[in-house]
């Protein structure tokens, strides 16, 4: 109950204060989800200026200054029924999302959930930016597009919460944004309430053009349908449970090197809050629907609308790409850029002077961030796909024909030159530039296109679903908006594999917002974890049984301390370095008891804790444990967490880091 109690005190304080941003904002821009969203983006870009010059520590003690000045702007507002009900396009998509993570909250090995943890703890002490790597001591978080992460910490900061905590409720604030912006562009268009929440439900839990067909594709597999409907191409396609679907996508002529299919995913918002992850792509998709919730009100204003806040605030949206989610930044510049030639060439005000001035300004906060992290992005070049690398026809139709139907159906919509017909090509353009070109990074192979794809794919295909349908649902023939509704329809279907996830999976850590719920099921680890949490500050070495998605670093991220080693596949990719690769080798041969002066390479390192695992023991057994005892002893103290079983868990203290408490083996 006090969890409970919690959960709604702190949703209540985020809510009023958002409220009071977006009726601020409304001066300017008369629309009120798009001018919560654009207030959003100008505070955090602000505060991201400021504290690369001075870091401003916790900021708890604002959060009653602001919530008390929110009360006193609103005041009767807050209990007006037309009040409230403006407010329920954000704070429904708010609670499905919020749902969804309050059951299940774990921020555990999968995908990029524990590198989300990392990026968001690494900012939230608040420190002056960049701040401290804490998966490399003595390093600066300088080579990541962390805008996002950024915000989320921010929250944590604000309201003192822990950062998996403000992680799951940094989520599910932002669906609430991405619903209200879907929400905000289909009003500006007119479509009816019914169609509006249409296209909310596409945007924040529809999957792609399989939906519809998952049930069939994969029966009675729940789990395997949410995967294989954005995972489809290369990867399940070939698993269908019908013959002829397995021989129509086998017959496929492409084929990726060495004889492999090329993986080609397109992952939606609804995929994602499944996946747990609250990563780059996520704020790319707020940035998209905030940008064409702005041209939405630009094309249809109303009366309060000021052109020049919303150009300004567009510009700016093309600038914030670059930190936010620096893989989609050329197509934002390129979805701003054509927007404002259509206007050139319709004879309409385009606001060029305020667009620059937007992008200027907002580039200009950015300035201290894109110092270091121009300087830290890997060189990547442009190529030409290869022949062998492009999408296989029958797939691709699969996956994108909503948008493809949307398409075709605004190429009918208005005058030859009209803003649906524009919009159109502009779509069927962009979707031919990510099939003609590759990004080429570190992947090779069968993943040759896979990151160009899948950042590409996923903005292009939400940006056209909720775009173009939310033209034609606002056209004047009944026709016309039922055929728009027909892609929507589909694409929510991708609701029928989450309801069946929901009903048929265990929810064990339901409520644990903090996400630390799969390490605390077990006794030793929640020993571990609590050990570490009250220990002096120093950092932790823990094992490394494989590069990735494993639980290295789990231990010490949530107890707030350093790591010595991260997920080092990761790392050494993002820095380029092998120094990494070779501190994972020598860790793993600690753990087998087998690195000569083990003692004096942590020391190097100022490694304070080595962390042992109940698992480490299964995984190198009681004689590595006794080797490492023997090599570390004098220098670092064993204290056990089992007293049951006191070689199953505990942690190698230094010397200089030793506790006045905890259960210290006389050996």
């Amino acid at each position: 109950m006090p969890a409970a109690l919690h959960l709604v005190l702190t949703l209540a304080i985020v809510l009023v204060n958002l409220a009071a941003l977006g009726a601020v904002c409304q001066r300017w821009i008369a629309d009120r989800q798009a001018a919560r969203a654009a207030g959003l983006l100008a505070l955090v870009l602000l505060l991201f200026f400021v504290e690369h010059f001075v870091g401003l520590g916790t900021l708890a003690w604002t959060w009653p200054l602001t919530t008390c000045a929110a009360v006193a702007l609103l005041r009767r507002r807050l209990l007006e029924r037309a009040f409230l009900a403006q407010e329920l396009p954000f704070v429904l998509p708010l609670a499905w999302a919020l749902a969804w993570r309050y059951a299940y909250p774990d921020i555990e090995p999968i995908a990029e959930q524990i590198p989300d943890l990392y990026f968001v703890s690494n900012y939230a002490a608040g420190e002056r930016l960049p701040p401290p790597d804490l998966w490399l001591p003595g390093a600066r978080f300088d080579f990541y597009y962390g805008l996002l992460h950024y915000a989320v910490a921010l929250l944590a900061r604000w309201l003192a919460l822990e950062p998996g905590y403000a992680l799951n409720l940094g989520g599910a604030i932002l669906f609430g944004l991405l619903g209200s912006l879907a929400w905000s562009i289909a009003a500006r268009f007119g479509a009816p309430r019914a169609a509006r929440a249409l296209v909310v439900s596409a945007a924040v839990a529809g999957g792609t053009g399989l939906a519809p067909l998952l049930p069939a594709l994969y029966p009675a597999d729940g789990l395997k349908q949410i995967w294989a409907g954005v995972r489809f191409i290369g990867m399940y396609d070939r698993e269908a449970a019908p013959a002829l679907a397995r021989r129509l996508f086998a017959a496929s002529p492409r084929s990726g090197a060495g004889g492999e299919p090329p993986e080609l995913p397109l992952e939606t918002p609804g995929y994602l809050l499944h996946l747990g992850d609250v990563h780059p792509p996520l704020g790319g998709f707020a940035l998209l629907l905030l940008a064409l919730a702005l041209i939405a009100g630009l094309h249809k204003p109303q009366q309060a609308d000021d052109p020049r806040a919303l150009a300004l605030a567009l510009g700016a949206s093309a600038s914030a790409a670059w930190a936010v989610n620096a893989w989609v930044f050329p197509l934002h510049v390129l979805l701003v850029s054509g927007w404002a030639l259509y206007r050139r060439l319709a004879g309409l005000p385009a606001h060029g002077a305020w667009l620059a001035l937007g992008a200027l300004a907002a580039a200009a906060l950015l300035v201290p961030f894109l110092n270091y992290f121009t300087a830290q992005a890997p060189a990547t070049a442009v190529t030409l796909t290869a022949a062998h690398d492009l999408t296989p026809w029958r797939q691709g139709l699969l996956i994108w024909w909503p948008a493809l139907w949307l398409a075709a159906l605004s190429l009918t919509l208005g005058p030859r030159l009209s803003l649906a017909r524009w919009s159109a090509l502009g779509v069927l353009a962009l979707w031919l530039l990510a099939e003609a070109i590759t990004i080429d990074d570190y992947n090779d192979g069968r993943y040759q296109r896979f990151n160009t794809v899948l950042k590409w794919w996923s903005w292009l295909y939400l940006g056209a679903l909720v775009w173009l349908a939310a033209i034609n649902l606002g056209a004047q023939r009944s026709w016309r908006r039922w055929a728009a509704a027909v892609p929507l329809a589909a694409s929510a279907m991708y609701l029928a594999p989450l309801a069946t996830y929901w009903a048929q999976t265990p929810r064990p850590h339901a409520g644990r917002l903090q996400g630390d719920g799969w390490l605390r099921a077990e006794a030793s680890q929640r020993a571990l974890l609590e050990w570490l949490r009250t220990a002096p500050r120093g950092v932790v070495l823990e094992s490394v049984q494989s590069g990735a998605y494993a639980p290295t670093a789990a231990l010490a991220l949530f107890a707030g301390q350093p790591s010595a080693l991260g997920w080092p596949a990761h790392v050494a990719q993002w820095r380029a370095s092998h120094l990494v690769r070779a501190r994972a080798e020598s860790a793993r041969r600690l753990y087998r008891g087998e690195l000569p002066d083990a003692a004096d390479w942590l020391d190097a390192l100022s490694i304070s804790y080595v962390v042992w695992r109940s698992e480490d023991t299964a995984t190198y057994g009681g004689d590595a444990l006794a080797r490492l005892r023997a090599q570390l002893q004098g220098r670092y103290a064993w204290v056990s967490m089992d007293s049951d079983a006191p070689s199953a868990a505990g942690v190698f203290v230094r010397a200089s880091a030793r506790r006045s408490s905890g259960r210290q083996d006389p050996h």
